[in-house]
């Protein structure tokens, strides 16, 4: 404890300096504040949603995509998808996409979810307020074929088409009608009839009643809520299974009665017109027609792209190009949304063998094609619910083209070919997407294109190619796909770390060119740094918790100059506080990675901190030891185990199969000398923190009334507490007394302050 100076100073010399402290009123430390719109490339966007491209934004929340809108917007993308924006089933602190992303499928509510991992409606709000400044339309998902299920897991066979119960508290009418609100029928969905298409249970989740006003009701209601906050069109989930007017004794009027209220709502409230699709895979089953859907909706022909990955993975260029130009489902292409792949197809597995290379280059056969909308799928990588996607491949340069190239001939016809190991779509007659099926880089000589002759530019790579009596000639990049027409490459920036809220001290963000001689960086108003190769910036360590940090960016190919501006808001870490170290004694090799998983919980499914080895650790230089910190998922497990390995094979504790296991029940740990032991260590610089220097009110900010209870505590009206009188000595003289005031005072009047008042402090 800091020693207290003696009380000398009377009440009256106290009264007197808090009477002189009073012309200061009013005057904070505050936190530095920048409001600069940040910009984007011009990529063309499009202001129809079937004439552009859409980013499937899975499982990021509205905040997360709106700090992505420069790059969406530079990446060409006219169309952001949400994931459902309904209550979703069982939802909690279990961020793992793989496990969570389900539950958004099982909705609770037929309104904007109150609590979810995607936001708030307000978050919602602002987020399609903010997209239509760049030209960006944002389209929600809708489950309204089913509700949630009451099952507790896949072998809670009792409870199969059963709602939960949850379900009375967001929607007594449906729970408690479910005579009206749900079909009859008790079977599992299949194509065998057309009672079992759309009566059918899909997911062992009871069928909504679509053909009942106050289901259509329900469903009207949240899409006006949707339309009220800005949205601008929606995907259908399960539409296969919702019937038509079609559908003799099983049809309805849904369909024309929900859209057509939300499509009058929209148009007298917003004055806009609304974009609608629906997810129709494979056929529409038991020989029903897609007509009966696509006078109401584009629909998705999932076929196409799925055929079109697996002949481009197959190096099958005359497959992929045949597969592409399909149109499987029998939509007409301005009726219809292609894809590489799709959330179902990820996470089921069934694309996750296919490379980035491989989407990319089916990618570009089937966003090339004419009339038709595509759709990317953002791959979350080890992203969890709620953070935007940790593969960028979405934004890559490759992709970008493509998008631009696409948005560019919107109104030019197709035609798509092969020759050897290329497959391509022309447009027009001045513009081709070539796509190497077996290989990356190398040299193309295609004939037979209805290319006009001249030079032209591959805007990914700035290769030239030559066109003559429809021969295509040139060199493709190690993309393995080449976009080729009149335009030029775009200088840009790189950036491994969008727009967002990072806690704790630093964020290390990595930098590079494309296209580019040189750029710079600029960090708030300091002076821009010039850069020619790729490298790493560390932001945040002159700024205080709750400030933003602008980096502004700019890239040049000596002609042409692009910027981008990110915007990172500091603020305090926020971690669990339980740590696993490892003390390596026995000199093993490194770096070191913890595997933290839970295999005992649910034991058909293990959960774990990251694929195997598990995370790297950080090494703590002032300790001699590395560090891992726990997941709350992970602590609030109750079967929690860890594997320390050296990712090499021939180290790790415990080893395979051992008896010896660690239950870490939410307690930091040691290993040393291959036995664990409970620790209360923490990180150096990670220790727990007490507050603002200064703020001994502890309010979030020093001011004139800090300054005034330091005085009031030297003259002994009021009893500081232990951290109250490590806050209070801001000189660090050891003694709290009126110099203390002096300094806040002056910091207060903005003079220079050396100590750092309101910055951090933490205990030691």
């Amino acid at each position: 404890m800091k020693k207290r100076a003696s009380k000398i100073l009377s009440m009256i010399l106290v009264l007197c300096m808090v009477m002189s402290c009073a012309a200061a009123a009013g005057v904070v430390v505050s936190a530095k504040t920048v409001d600069e719109a940040a910009s984007a490339a011009d990529a063309n966007l499009q202001s129809n949603t079937q004439d552009g491209v859409i980013l499937h934004a899975f499982n990021w929340s509205y905040n997360a995509i709106k700090d992505n809108l420069p790059a969406i917007a530079a990446a060409g993308y006219s169309t952001v998808q949400t994931s459902p924006v309904q209550q979703p089933k069982d939802y909690g602190d279990w961020y793992k996409v793989a496990d969570q992303w389900p539950k958004l499928y099982q909705p609770l509510s037929f309104a904007i979810a109150k609590e979810t991992w995607l936001g708030t409606k307000e978050e919602l709000k602002a987020l399609c307020d903010e997209a239509h400044k760049y030209g960006i339309k944002i389209i929600c998902d809708i489950v309204s074929n089913h509700m949630a299920n009451n099952m507790s897991g896949d072998t809670d066979v009792a409870n199969i088409g059963v709602l939960s119960e949850a379900i009375k508290d967001y929607e007594p009418d449906i729970y408690n009608n479910q005579s009206e609100s749900l079909h009859s029928y008790k079977r599992a969905v299949s194509d065998n009839s057309v009672q079992s298409v759309v009566q059918g249970f899909l997911s062992n989740c009871a069928d909504l009643n679509s053909g009942s006003d106050m289901v259509q009701q329900k469903v009207i209601g949240l899409l006006k809520e949707c339309v009220d906050c800005g949205v601008d069109g929606f995907r259908f989930d399960a539409a296969k299974h919702i019937e038509t007017p079609d559908d003799g004794a099983y049809g309805s009027d849904y369909w024309p009665n929900v859209l057509g209220a939300a499509t009058d709502y929209a148009n007298s409230t917003m004055g806009k017109n609304l974009y609608y699709y629906g997810e129709i895979l494979n056929t529409c089953g038991a020989g029903r027609k897609v007509s009966s859907y696509t006078k109401y909706m584009s629909v998705t022909d999932n076929v196409t792209g799925n055929l079109t990955l697996q002949k481009v993975a197959a190096g099958s260029a005359s497959g992929a190009a045949s597969s592409a130009d399909a149109h499987k489902i029998g939509a007409d292409s301005d009726k219809s949304v292609l894809w590489a792949e799709s959330h179902d197809t990820f996470e089921s597995g069934e694309t996750t063998k296919y490379s980035n290379e491989d989407i990319v280059k089916t990618w570009a056969l089937v966003a090339a094609q004419s009339d038709a909308t595509s759709l990317y799928f953002a791959r979350p990588g080890d992203a969890l619910m709620g953070e935007d996607a940790e593969d960028i491949t979405w934004k890559s340069t490759a992709v970008s083209e493509i998008n631009k190239f696409h948005n560019k001939f919107v109104g030019e016809k197709d035609q798509t070919g092969s020759a050897g190991s290329i497959a391509y779509v022309t447009r027009g007659t001045s513009g081709i997407v070539l796509v190497n099926c077996s290989a990356a880089a190398g040299a193309v000589n295609v004939s037979g294109t209805s290319m006009a002759d001249g030079t032209y530019t591959d805007t990914i790579t700035g290769n030239k190619f030559t066109v003559s009596n429809g021969t295509v000639s040139g060199t493709i990049g190690d993309t393995g796909v080449a976009v080729v027409y009149d335009g030029a490459t775009t200088p840009s920036n790189t950036n491994s770390v969008e727009s967002m809220t990072f806690k704790g001290d630093t964020l290390t963000v990595s930098l590079g060119l494309v296209n580019a001689t040189s750029g710079t960086y600029q960090i708030g108003d300091a002076n821009p740094v010039t850069y020619t190769d790729t490298t790493e910036v560390t932001l945040g360590a002159d700024y205080q918790y709750g400030d933003t940090i602008t980096l502004t960016l700019t890239a040049t190919d000596g002609i042409q100059t692009t910027s981008a501006v990110y915007k990172y808001v500091k603020e305090a870490s926020e971690g669990t506080g339980v740590y696993v170290w490892f003390e390596n004694v026995k000199n093993w090799t490194d770096p070191f990675y913890a595997y933290v998983y839970d295999e005992i919980t649910d034991p058909d499914s293990t959960t774990c901190n990251a694929a195997w080895p598990g995370e790297k650790m950080e090494y703590d230089a002032e300790k001699g030891m590395y560090y891992y910190e726990v997941p709350q998922f992970l602590v609030d497990s109750p079967n929690t185990q860890v594997v320390i390995n050296n990712n090499n094979g021939n180290k790790q504790y415990p080893s395979y199969g051992s008896k010896t296991k660690l239950n870490l029940k939410g307690v930091s740990h040691l290993l040393s000398n291959v036995s664990w032991k409970e620790t209360d260590l923490v990180p150096t610089g990670k220790e727990q923190k007490i507050g603002l220097l200064g703020d001994v009110n502890q309010d979030g900010e020093v001011n004139i009334l800090d300054a005034t209870d330091i005085q009031l505590e030297i003259a002994m009206a009021l009893v500081f507490s232990e951290d109250q009188m490590i806050l209070a000595d801001v000189d660090k003289s050891g003694v709290i007394d009126i110099q203390d005031v002096t300094f806040i005072q002056l910091c207060i009047a903005g003079a220079k302050d050396p100590y750092g008042i309101g910055k951090p402090v933490y205990r030691k």
